[in-house]
């Protein structure tokens, strides 16, 4: 990723949606939402203290698969290009009662912007790369193993975060009350 980010040939556009492509093999024109992460990326360092300051805590971190928590104001995984991190309107004290600021006040640059909205840009591109992504399985579905019901059943994403070195638990599988288990069963 970092490769990608300083190559001179490729703009990364993250927190981006593709809305309309038109045009040709070597000359397409794409319109994209810019989506506001009420971060002016041209100030932000990425230093972290927003985050370090943000009193809204404990929401479920969708890179964690919900196992982590993040805070109103977060850099989406440890690795993000670029290092700039998104406000959760749904979740900051700012926008949901207009109280708070504890960012905006310590930012040593001034990078937050409470007031950014979503910018539409159209760009001539020659090539598009189709990435297609995934859809993960929702385990609810088969309610035979006891995923949502029962404590200690996890999808093989909340494995993966909880053995992760750098994951929410720094590694070591947990079951719900915090101890680890005498054994793990994997179905597949």
């Amino acid at each position: 990723m970092v490769s990608v980010g300083q190559h001179e040939n490729i703009e990364i556009l993250s927190y981006s949606e593709v809305e309309e492509i038109s045009g040709y093999v070597g000359s397409f024109k794409a319109k994209i939402r810019k989506k506001a992460r009420y971060v002016n990326e041209d100030l932000c360092t990425g230093c972290g203290l927003c985050q370090e300051k943000c009193p809204t805590k404990n929401i479920p971190s969708e890179f964690d698969a919900g196992v982590g928590t993040r805070k109103a104001i977060y850099i989406p995984f440890a690795q993000a290009v670029p290092r700039i991190p998104v406000i959760d309107t749904e979740h900051c004290l700012h926008f949901t009662k207009g109280k708070c600021g504890a960012c905006q006040k310590l930012c040593p640059t001034g990078a937050i912007d409470y007031e950014q909205e979503d910018q539409i840009l159209e760009l001539d591109v020659g090539t598009i790369i189709v990435s297609t992504g995934f859809d993960l399985f929702d385990a609810t579905r088969a309610p035979e193993y006891g995923y949502g019901r029962l404590d200690n059943v996890i999808t093989g994403l909340e494995f993966e975060r909880m053995v992760n070195s750098s994951g929410p638990t720094a590694g070591k599988v947990l079951l719900k009350d915090g101890r680890e288990p005498r054994s793990v069963a994997i179905l597949h």
